[in-house]
């Protein structure tokens, strides 16, 4: 899979955020997203975060990559045409503010989900990805290149917050709120053949909070 190449003359990472900065950042990333940030919470893992641009440069015209944050843009989901868990994802994503902040990103044509993306943001260290995936009636073709966008536009998302954009990380935890062992077991299967299917390998060394538990990340 592959990943639009830095820009060059662009600095690799914005300004650190921290407690209580209260401004609202926009730059432009690396791969092209226009990134706002208003920072909030310890060294800014709260901040929101807004984004919406078109993706004519990904080979996608008529699509639009935006935050939940945006108006409009958190996923109302119909699961039946998503890959197995990806509903879920999205939906516990969405609660306890994750919808404010922008925490998951996502992909569409006029009101129709096509791709998204459930994503957490640690006191330190990239983001890390819950899940991400595009539609299944998708063509092969557009649903690579769907997720090739959400990707991108993640690293210019971590770029604006400060963080490193040459890494990205993926852990399966909120899964473990799945009530049903059965189909908890059937969707952590299913995260993770998405993540190897996009290159991610095991997380080495892992951080003590992530002991014994399956992480994996993609450098880039």
């Amino acid at each position: 899979m592959h990943i639009l190449p830095r820009r060059p003359g662009v600095a690799r990472d914005g300004p650190r955020l921290g407690a209580g900065a209260d401004c609202t950042m926009r730059r432009v990333g690396s791969l092209g997203f226009s990134v706002s940030v208003s920072a909030a919470g310890p060294r800014g893992k709260d901040s929101k975060v807004r984004v919406r641009s078109t993706l004519e440069c990904f080979g996608l015209p008529g699509m639009e990559l935006a935050a939940s944050s945006e108006p409009g843009r958190a996923p109302h989901v119909d699961p039946s045409r998503l890959p197995e868990g990806l509903g879920w994802s999205i939906d516990d994503r969405l609660r306890h503010a994750g919808a404010r902040k922008g925490r998951v990103l996502a992909v569409w044509q006029g009101k129709t989900l096509l791709a998204a993306c459930a994503w957490h943001l640690q006191e330190t260290g990239p983001p890390v990805i819950f899940d991400l995936g595009a539609r299944s009636d998708l063509p092969a073709r557009q649903q690579r290149a769907v997720c090739i966008a959400l990707l991108a536009c993640l690293r210019d998302v971590a770029q604006a917050l400060g963080r490193t954009p040459d890494e990205l990380r993926w852990s399966d935890r909120p899964l473990e709120r799945v009530p049903d062992p059965q189909q908890r077991d059937r969707y952590r299967a299913e995260v993770r053949n998405r993540a190897d299917a996009m290159q991610f390998v095991p997380l080495r060394p892992r951080p003590k909070f992530w002991k014994g538990r399956w992480a994996v990340k993609r450098s880039f």
